[in-house]
């Protein structure tokens, strides 16, 4: 466990950090950036104060929005008439706009705990762990980690016990946020949906809101550094979880398949960009329809 903990840890910190093209030239020089993303901080500031604000209070709280968002918009139009189509300049994208909402101030742990996401609330249950380093105002990195099913019967491992196995101790556990899913003993995540059957489109949506439900609760209560967020996959998820990096290309800056498990009819396009770190303990399988093309595609390699 110990080895294996160095070696994923080493692939999380060699994985793309951030979207590509992050290395082209700003047009803006950093004042500029500066000054535009001071007032897209008054935006956002404004807008939530009035979405948040008492009836009696609202008259005042949409001025102070409305004063905020014609400051901002008058600059950023002034600069694309100087400078040129900001929108296409992803540097001054990420000066202005990253990490631009506010964190409630919340204290890390360096234990994992459970959730309290009830069913009645449309939440599968989740455990979340926050190390002690974390702090509100710094984008922290984190993986969504999906535990291994034992068996048909007897479901998937409880979220905690899973993360005891596999990252409790490690380097990684002190500078990044887990979040563990909880999946219901029903759900079988590597089932293939079959295209034209009643009900199975309904079945691959309980599957991705089984983890993407949950896991958007900590994104809201927690700063996750977007550019860096990881997709751990255990055993009988990992086709699930080629799955989703193609559905939401996105959103995974890699993938770690403990049980490897790769399918041909995947979008190549979509998943070529996104790192997979294979760590097979045994000969990876392929599903019916399924073939090596699709790891050739996510680029899965042993671990680093």
């Amino acid at each position: 466990m110990a080895v294996s903990s160095v070696l994923l840890a080493t692939f999380l910190s060699l994985a793309p950090q951030g979207p590509e093209g992050s290395a082209a030239q700003p047009i803006l020089a950093p004042a500029e950036q500066k000054s535009l993303r001071d007032k897209a901080l008054k935006l956002i500031e404004t807008r939530t104060a009035y979405d948040l604000a008492p009836e009696k209070a609202r008259d005042k709280a949409n001025r102070d929005y409305q004063k905020a968002k014609e400051a901002f918009q008058k600059e950023w139009e002034g600069r694309i008439e100087k400078k040129g189509n900001l929108l296409k300049s992803l540097p001054d994208l990420q000066a202005i706009f990253a990490n631009s909402f506010t964190y409630e101030r919340r204290s890390g742990t360096d234990m994992i705990k459970k959730e309290d996401a009830k069913p009645k609330d449309g939440l599968p249950e989740y455990s979340v762990m926050v190390p002690k380093a974390y702090k509100n105002d710094v984008p922290m990195r984190s993986l969504l980690v999906v535990p291994g099913r034992v068996s048909e019967k007897d479901g998937w491992v409880e979220g905690r016990d899973h993360y005891a196995q596999t990252w409790d101790g490690s380097a990684s556990s002190k500078d990044s946020i887990f979040h563990v899913a909880q999946i219901d003993k029903t759900i079988a995540l590597d089932d293939l949906p079959v295209a034209g059957r009643e009900g199975e489109e309904e079945k691959e949506v309980a599957r991705i809101g089984s983890l993407l439900l949950g896991f958007g609760e900590t994104k809201r209560n927690f700063n996750l550094d977007r550019g860096r967020v990881f997709l751990d996959c255990g055993k009988e998820s990992s086709a699930f979880g080629l799955r989703l990096a193609t559905h939401f290309p996105d959103l995974f800056a890699g993938v770690i398949l403990r049980w490897p498990v790769f399918q041909e009819d995947l979008r190549p396009a979509a998943s070529r960009a996104c790192p997979c770190c294979s760590w097979p303990r045994r000969r990876p399988r392929t599903l019916p329809r399924s073939s090596r093309t699709a790891s050739t595609s996510c680029r899965p390699a042993a671990a680093p």
